[in-house]
């Protein structure tokens, strides 16, 4: 279920830097250390949840 929720705000956010035409890069490199927090957070919450 919450896969849903990301796959959605992923599209909101991509279609947004299209729209926008910022530079993907700069997005990307400000993007990076909240999706390393994220994954994280995903594999802890994963860990928890399957115990």
């Amino acid at each position: 279920m919450c896969t849903n929720y990301l796959v959605i705000a992923a599209a909101a956010v991509t279609s947004f830097i299209l729209e926008m035409d910022i530079d993907v890069h700069t997005i990307v490199q400000w993007f990076d250390p909240w999706l390393d927090a994220l994954r994280e957070w995903a594999r802890y919450s994963d860990h928890f949840l399957l115990k």
